[in-house]
């Protein structure tokens, strides 16, 4: 199990080329904020279940491999059930409507300690918006880690020296660091020994080492490298993408303003209309 989960990461790091690695880095960045802003502002399902679809989109074009899809889909999995069953058991809002029964109320124990357990339509709907906002942000984040390679955070950051030996030190130390558990884990597994989940503590160690190795790496680039811009990250598509964020995300602010009762006008009423249509 440990290393099946360790291969999982390091095939969830690892980079696939796909046509969304042709699109300039800051191009991705403003799509990914885009959609990160658009699943906490919009609240109507079908425009939550749009974002979604554009994630997995998103997450599709960077041509992943069967074992990221595998560890993408396996995160997906846990986050939907946990909070579908969490709201649909443990939904507190009102008004609650019942419609079904996990533990009576007359239940010895723990009905007179819970009131009983029902699962709540309300809860159901509630945290079906929010898997979904969930599945928009993950499969979307998954297709950017997946089509960001080192060119493109030299890229990014060249103008930021430190900031860049830093990352680029901890994508290498990570990269390394996945790969010498797995072959430790090979390893342990040929020679007969089990490192199960209740065991992963004997491998304390290496990540030490690797911890270490990297510090010192990171020191040295610090000292001695003078990153240079390759070529301009951003295009007019993210100039406008960043814009469109911007602009929902002050749309936002006026209807929360105005459902709060801070601010009032007549015009302000009428876009708060149609905000609530898809805001709420």
């Amino acid at each position: 199990m440990a290393e099946q989960l360790v291969r999982l990461s390091r095939s969830y790091v690892a980079r696939s080329r796909g046509p969304l690695a042709r699109l300039r880095p800051g191009t991705r960045l403003a799509y990914a904020l885009l959609v990160s802003v658009s699943s906490i502002v919009f609240g109507r399902i079908e425009a939550l279940a749009l974002l979604a679809v554009a994630g997995v989109a998103f997450f599709a074009a960077s041509r992943p491999g069967p074992r990221k899809v595998a560890s993408v889909a396996l995160l997906a999995s846990i986050v939907v059930w946990s909070i579908m069953v969490s709201q649909a058991l443990f939904y507190q809002g009102t008004p609650r409507t019942p419609i079904a029964v996990i533990v009576p109320s007359n239940t010895p124990v723990i009905g007179a300690l819970t009131g009983g357990v029902y699962v709540y339509y309300e809860g159901v709907l509630y945290g079906l918006r929010q898997s979904l906002r969930a599945l928009a942000c993950l499969f979307t984040g998954a297709g950017l880690a997946a089509s960001m390679s080192v060119l493109d955070i030299y890229t990014l950051l060249a103008g930021h020296r430190k900031l860049l030996v830093v990352l680029l030190a901890a994508l290498r130390g990570l990269e390394k660091l996945l790969r010498e558990l797995e072959e430790s884990l090979a390893s342990a597994r040929l020679s007969g020994a089990r490192l199960g989940l209740s065991r992963l503590h004997r491998l304390v160690p290496l990540v030490a080492r690797r911890i270490e190795s990297m510090s010192v790496s990171v020191a040295l680039a610090m000292e001695y490298s003078t990153p240079v811009r390759v070529y301009s990250a951003w295009s007019t598509v993210a100039v406008l993408l960043l814009a469109a964020t911007i602009a929902l995300a002050l749309l936002y602010t006026i209807y929360m303003l105005y459902s709060v009762g801070i601010v009032h006008d007549s015009w302000l009423h009428r876009l708060y209309e149609i905000l609530r249509l898809w805001m709420a």
